[in-house]
């Protein structure tokens, strides 16, 4: 079910999906487009429904004492969505490709769920049980693990607070920070560490002796650079900040990733194919990643 340009909709004890043979869909269980404000509380969303939930451009989703299950490509898919919260859910039995994907999101939170039986196919080598995009950030509070398969938990940076894993195999989790938020002082020496790699970047370039596939993989190492960093930010902030200035400041930084994306998509065109393309890309969104650090630094950290 597809809802487009919705405005403070509410599903409650609501059973759905699809009563069919096992197989793959086109479409999520519930799926959302452009809008603000969506409760789901107490419903059922089974597959074979790509998603349970699919949201894109929307604010103010929360999902309480739901069961999303038996999806076959995973359990929920975000797209520009702030402020997105799943609080006492289950997500079951889903397969194939990641679980969570988040791409361009701000605040999203998983409170007391249980994640299990969730399998990863081994041929989705680049799947990721949690798949974030750069500025998106995901928190999971007292959340349960069992029994889920997958070669690696997440592809950047997620945290986790209390959380209990069992999950099968030998899963990496070097991109699991259960650790407690970082301070001001601590983002303040990230920050001169960013800038001393920078500047070692920046000579490499200058000395002009690397190869392309060495060129682009600086690129990207620079770009990581400063966009870890504005995560660790915006974590920062989302707790740190009262709620009316986070909102003007979210509004703000939803304008700064629109012109960020088309500015990278703008300098790539010009390459498009070509093997520097990944360098330009990485560089133009290097540059105003790291222009939006200095930005917040100096707004909120000097």
């Amino acid at each position: 079910m597809k809802f487009e340009s919705i405005t403070n909709i509410t599903f409650r004890g609501v059973t759905a999906g699809h009563n069919v043979e096992p197989g793959y869909c086109s479409g999520s269980v519930l799926e959302f487009s452009s809008g603000n404000g969506v409760k789901i509380d107490k419903c059922n969303l089974y597959g074979c429904g790509t998603y349970g939930i699919q949201a894109y451009s929307i604010e103010n989703l929360e999902v309480t004492d739901t069961d999303i299950y038996e999806c076959t490509y995973g359990l929920v898919d975000l797209t520009y969505v702030y402020n997105a919260h799943f609080n006492n859910c289950t997500l079951r039995d889903s397969k194939d490709m990641s679980m969570i994907c988040v791409e361009s999101c701000y605040d999203i939170s998983f409170d007391n769920c249980l994640f299990k039986n969730n399998y990863i196919e081994p041929e989705y080598s680049t799947c990721y049980f949690v798949e974030l995009s750069e500025y998106s950030d995901v928190t999971f509070t007292d959340c349960k693990f069992e029994n889920n398969q997958y070669n690696k938990f997440a592809n950047r940076k997620v945290k986790q607070i209390n959380c209990n894993i069992s999950d099968n195999g030998d899963p990496d989790m070097s991109n699991v920070n259960s650790e407690d938020a970082v301070d001001q002082d601590s983002l303040l020496k990230s920050y001169d560490d960013a800038c001393t790699r920078q500047k070692e970047i920046d000579e490499l370039f200058a000395k002009g002796n690397m190869d392309q596939q060495t060129m682009n993989q600086t690129a990207f190492e620079e770009y990581q650079l400063w966009d870890t960093l504005l995560n660790s930010i915006w974590g920062y902030l989302r707790n740190t900040l009262d709620e009316d200035t986070m909102l003007d400041l979210t509004d703000e930084q939803k304008q700064w990733i629109k012109e960020k994306e088309a500015a990278v998509k703008t300098a790539g065109e010009d390459f498009e194919g070509g093997s520097m393309q990944p360098m330009v890309e990485y560089g133009t969104g290097a540059d105003y990643t790291r222009k939006r650090v200095e930005y917040l630094m100096g707004m909120y950290f000097r």
